[in-house]
């Protein structure tokens, strides 16, 4: 512990010596044992814990500290800074799992492990959300890390492109991300993240647990469902560690066990053979230095005509894109059919290596049901059904009600208001004032300004406080209900067309 902090120390000094010289800022990231510079092209340096310095930034985003927090605690962020153009966003993410903790160490791992988790990444990319272009190992004088390319995709939509630097050390997933949003990616961009990516720093590295040191490496897990009696679990580990598989069965009271000691080339099979049609599961444990080092379980669902179907993800119950993807693994050549809403929409076939992607487009804001049934010769169908919400975004909304908004004239709209009520419409207007009126907000607005006076006042009905300061320019969209009664002096009533809101927007002249 003494020689932790005097390391820390030593580092919080030298960031004081050179503060002033160096352009940049010294992080001590304390979780896994290691400091960063960041750059003075980051003016934004976000925290966990230390967010409320930067609420009003936040909150121009449309952002809460305490959003912002839970994100960063949900996803291991220790840092996240901005350049002050918002192209550019630098992460430092620190991610733990069961998975993680038997690697531990990338640099103390055999070259089946290190080779294994390089290929999750790509070509195999095995990262929701995250497209790898190119993994490839570099061997910095901090250890060995993953050099990246990836494209960032939601719903088959690219959300951002970037470059990544990753390792695992100290038992964590330790990875240097720098985003690029709004544009395309250039070299620039990359050799900004090896500028960051230079300057971090291992405080201290922490020996591999019995676990790490096993390096147990699962390259062929059971089947989830299968329509065959026999299957291997396989994989490499360090020589010496002695790995158990029991298989229980729900309908055979009987374990089947299989044992195997890793001789000195670190690989080995274990061969699992089901007695019977039914459900199992399939628990794998491993000893080594005389510990209890992992234990791993695998469902497996066994019958002969089983067309098994197993999906890469859960199917969501509501979407904001515009594109549903359902991908997994199935039966070579097995031919799947769609239906969208009981309606056949096509039909695609499981590749001879049996992986299957089908997107779903689906633009309308409502409730769809997804159909998709699989099929092969001497095999039983396979139905699946779901239901999905496609929930509108704002930008989804916006882009609609552009495409819907009528805007007449001042002086037309009042004329022939009764043709218009119920219609969706939208107008650049000068916010005026707000109050509350019944369960609700009651917004008055105006279409013109000369000479600072307003003039061809509308009368907008809010649920929430709009929140808009006196002569702020913004657009209404609205549906018209008519003509209202308002106010104009506190004396003379007057006669205003009145709006139901259905969203206010940054004006785009």
């Amino acid at each position: 512990m003494g020689k932790r902090m005097a390391a820390i120390l030593t580092v919080l000094l030298l960031c004081l010596c050179l503060c002033g010289a160096a352009s940049a800022e010294i992080y001590v990231l304390d979780d896994i044992f290691a400091s960063v510079d960041i750059p003075d092209t980051f003016p934004v340096v976000l925290r966990p814990g230390y967010l409320d310095n930067f609420s009003t930034w936040l909150e121009a985003r449309g952002k809460t500290a305490a959003e912002v927090q839970q994100d960063m605690e949900d996803r291991g962020v220790l840092l996240q800074c901005w350049s002050e153009a918002e192209d550019l966003c630098f992460e430092l993410t620190a991610e733990q799992s069961d998975e993680i903790a038997l690697i531990y160490d990338v640099n103390e791992q055999s070259t089946d492990v290190r080779q294994s988790y390089r290929l999750s990444h790509s070509p195999r990319n095995e990262y929701d959300g995250y497209d790898f272009s190119a993994a490839e190992w570099n061997n910095s004088s901090e250890g060995r890390f993953l050099v990246l390319t990836y494209r960032r995709r939601e719903a088959g939509e690219t959300l951002y492109r970037g470059f990544m630097r990753r390792t695992i050390r100290n038992g964590y997933q330790i990875t240097l991300d720098l985003q690029v949003h709004g544009r395309s990616t250039t070299s620039k961009d990359n050799r900004t993240l090896n500028k960051i990516w230079e300057t971090f720093r291992f405080i201290e590295v922490k020996p591999m647990s019995a676990a790490a040191s096993a390096q147990i490496n699962i390259t062929d897990t059971p089947p989830v469902e299968t329509n065959q009696n026999t299957f291997t679990l396989a994989g490499t580990a360090a020589p010496g560690v002695k790995l158990t598989a029991v298989t229980m069965g729900l309908n055979y009271p009987d374990p089947i066990l299989t044992e195997v000691t890793v001789g000195a080339n670190g690989k080995f099979k274990m061969p699992v053979t089901l007695p019977k049609e039914g459900v199992y599961l399939l628990t794998l444990t491993g000893e080594n230095q005389g510990e209890d080092v992992v234990e791993l379980a695998y469902p497996v669902t066994y019958s002969r005509t089983l067309l098994p179907v197993v999906l890469k993800n859960d199917v969501p119950d509501s979407i904001e894109t515009d594109t549903l993807t359902i991908s997994g693994i199935s039966e070579p050549g097995a031919t799947i059919q769609l239906f969208l809403n009981s309606e056949a929409i096509g039909a695609k076939k499981v590749t001879s290596e049996g992986k299957f992607s089908i997107d779903f487009t689906l633009k309308q804001e409502g409730v769809y049901e997804i159909g998709l049934i699989f099929s092969k010769k001497s095999l039983t169908d396979r139905r699946l059904i779901y239901t999905v919400s496609r929930n509108w975004s704002a930008a989804d909304t916006l882009k609609q009600l552009k495409k819907e908004a009528v805007k007449p004239g001042y002086a037309t709209l009042v004329q022939k208001i009764a043709g218009y009520e119920g219609k969706v419409m939208g107008y650049n207007a000068y916010f005026l004032s707000a109050a509350e009126s019944g369960d609700g907000w009651l917004a008055r607005m105006a279409l013109t300004k000369k000479s600072g006076n307003y003039s061809d006042i509308i009368l907008v009905t809010c649920k929430e406080e709009p929140g808009y300061q006196e002569g702020q320019r913004i657009t209404m969209y609205g549906t018209c209900t008519g003509m209202s009664l308002g106010s104009a002096d506190g004396e003379t009533e007057e006669s205003y067309p009145c709006f139901d809101l259905l969203m206010f927007a940054d004006i785009e002249e």
